[in-house]
């Protein structure tokens, strides 16, 4: 009888004798896996029907973008970010760099073009752990005297990069922050 058979294969010593060696023993174990679990024909089915698209293969060797926003804060309007994909979701930190001797305004936000939030801390509060949260923008900046404030979010997205609508109440400059922006 064949030795395949008998469960003791014989190889030769040769580089091709070799490679079937080891790959027979990783098949082996994957089958052995497979055939003692729960994984069924459906779910093989299943998973050979998966066909990814070149832009979700692309989308996966992607590096999130870290960006400045520059001067972006400082006025009313929409201001475009340009990468090179789209981003699934971008992470803001905005603060007004001008010291206050009570405390300093900054924001932490999400956005993912539909759904924008942040946390965020008043400028001029005397209790640096009052803190808020924002379900309507991104980059929320305010003061708790009303003026300046910059509240900002995500208006747009497309296959490259995002644009950003910013309120700003009051003139004041000095506003920074910084992205990441995630495929």
């Amino acid at each position: 009888m064949c030795a395949w058979w008998t469960g003791q294969p014989i190889y030769g010593s040769n580089p091709a004798s070799k490679f079937v060696r080891e790959n027979f023993a990783y098949l082996k174990a994957l089958t052995d896996l497979l055939s003692l679990s729960a994984v069924t024909q459906a779910d093989l089915t299943k998973l050979h029907a998966i066909v990814a698209t070149a832009a979700q293969v692309d989308r996966n060797l992607i590096t999130p973008a870290i960006g400045n926003l520059g001067t972006f804060l400082d006025t009313t309007g929409v201001k475009t970010v340009t990468l090179t994909y789209e981003p699934s979701v971008v992470i803001f930190f905005a603060t007004l760099s001008t010291w206050s001797p009570t405390g300093g305004g900054w924001s932490i936000g999400f956005d993912d073009g539909a759904t924008h939030n942040c946390i965020h801390h008043q400028m001029d509060m005397t209790d640096e752990h009052n803190l808020n949260i924002s379900t309507s923008y991104s980059i929320y900046v305010p003061h708790a005297t009303v003026s300046p404030e910059r509240y900002a979010l995500i208006s747009a997205k497309n296959a490259t990069g995002f644009s950003i609508t910013v309120t700003a109440v009051g003139v004041q400059t000095g506003y920074k922050g910084i992205y990441l922006a995630l495929p």
